[in-house]
């Protein structure tokens, strides 16, 4: 990382718990238009599924310079669940895997591989807030505006515990790990 680079993670005005705050909602409201059914690709879901991909890839991308700036420290104390290499991954082929045609023909296994990839991200997120988040704190406070909950007034989505209890009971049988 150049001096440049590094001058520019630091000064990075982004809210990193308030973009997570952001996915969580994304990915709450597409769990529940999936539940009215393959009709909803064209009307909702289609630009859910764009909104949530520019954030994520804006998101990631600042995430991983700020963290490379704080880690210069050292380690952290645990590992993520997953590393976002492989989450990065398995994102990018959900996507390519998941074109609108094949979204339409087998909308059954589509749910299923979202709600499995939305778990999966948010055990992620969680992981961030838990043990990441904090050492950015330590490293440069502006570097997350909002450690606490979202302060973006009465209609901050629901905790991330409520939702993912949420979705995993309007999840199809099998489709959903702890």
């Amino acid at each position: 990382m150049t001096f440049t680079e590094t001058n520019t993670a630091l000064a990075m005005p982004r809210d990193l718990r308030q973009d997570h705050d952001t996915l969580r909602e994304i990915m709450h409201r597409f769990a529940t238009a999936m539940e009215r059914g393959v009709d909803t690709f064209d009307t909702v879901l289609h630009r859910e599924r764009v909104a949530f991909s520019q954030l994520f890839h804006a998101h990631v991308a600042a995430e991983e310079t700020m963290t490379t700036v704080a880690l210069r420290d050292g380690p952290l104390s645990a590992a993520p669940p997953i590393p976002m290499t492989v989450l990065r991954r398995d994102y990018s082929g959900h996507i390519s895997t998941w074109t609108p045609p094949r979204i339409k023909t087998d909308w059954l296994t589509y749910r299923r591989a979202v709600l499995t990839l939305q778990g999966t991200l948010l055990r992620r997120l969680d992981w961030e807030e838990r043990e990441l988040h904090p050492r950015l704190l330590q490293r440069r406070p502006a570097l997350i505006v909002s450690a606490g909950p979202s302060s973006s007034g009465p209609s901050s989505p629901a905790p991330q515990h409520t939702i993912a209890a949420n979705w995993r009971a309007s999840a199809p049988s099998g489709s959903r790990s702890g």
